[in-house]
């Protein structure tokens, strides 16, 4: 019995990790848009009949810019990565009127301005602008429905190995005289990367459950390692530069971590228990 608990704990942390969701107020609930930034009207949240009643993605909220000018950008948001990882951009969209022109960027962030955008990868197909330009996911509906239905956009991105550590969600239009919307931002760590992309380098970590170290070797060096708690949060990050390498680990809390480790261009995850 308390192997099967384990095994489903186990299934559990593996879909919750990497699921903190670095933008705050991404679903507008609280009608607070403080932690936004860029162009918008007054009316930047509003309730849930704005797009015709009961038709807001969910809750009460969704995030409301008025008549932007040409080239305006609207909502923007910074957030803090890693370098190197991965991360998975999920939100929806819908318009008032005609298919506009309407596009997301991830550019990286100095704090000041944008910097140089970033390449992403749809997984919901977008409408089509990223096929012929790969920093740019463009959000568009034909035949715009009637009732204004809200059509989800996702896309993944992964920081550069190094100089990066904050990027800015940009979302703009290149028209004026209607209305768009936007509601349910999220941007997580990616947590589908596993060990098998370390298998080419032979990557060993043990023993499994530790208590004071975790002994990791490799045929190439290992850049650095990253350590997670279950809810997503990092916790411990170091440098390695080896491909032998005694990381301490008495100092974690007794429970269940992934590590995230950095062989060249590559990336894996490795769960283990601290006892």
């Amino acid at each position: 019995m308390k192997k099967i608990t384990f095994l489903i704990t186990l299934l559990t942390i593996s879909v919750s990790f990497g699921q903190t969701n670095l933008i705050i107020n991404g679903d507008f609930e609280t009608g607070d848009i403080s932690s936004w930034t860029g162009s918008y009207g007054t009316d930047a949240v509003m309730a849930a009949d704005v797009v015709g009643a009961g038709t807001t993605h969910s809750g009460t909220y969704a995030g409301r810019a008025q008549n932007w000018g040409t080239g305006a950008t609207s909502f923007l948001q910074a957030v803090d990565v890693t370098p190197g990882q991965t991360y998975i951009v999920n939100f929806w969209f819908t318009f008032s009127a005609f298919t506009p022109s309407t596009n997301v960027v991830m550019k990286s962030f100095d704090g000041a301005t944008g910097g140089a955008n970033l390449v992403l990868t749809p997984i919901v197909a977008d409408n089509g602008r990223n096929a012929t330009n790969n920093v740019n996911y463009g959000c568009g509906i034909a035949d715009l429905d009637p009732t204004y239905a809200w059509k989800e956009a996702k896309f993944s991105f992964t920081v550069p190995a190094t100089g990066v550590t904050s990027v800015r969600f940009q979302y703009y239009n290149n028209n004026v005289g209607y209305f768009k919307y936007i509601d349910d931002v999220s941007i997580v760590l990616d947590a589908t990367a596993s060990l098998e992309d370390l298998q080419k380098f032979g990557f060993n970590a043990s023993p499994n459950p530790a208590t004071d170290y975790i002994n990791l070797s490799a045929s190439k060096n290992i850049n650095k390692i990253e350590i997670y708690n279950v809810v997503g949060q990092l916790v411990e990050s170091r440098v390695l530069n080896s491909n032998n390498n005694r990381v301490n680990v008495s100092n974690l809390s007794k429970g269940i971590y992934i590590m995230k480790a950095f062989i060249e261009d590559a990336a894996g995850t490795y769960k283990f228990v601290k006892q």
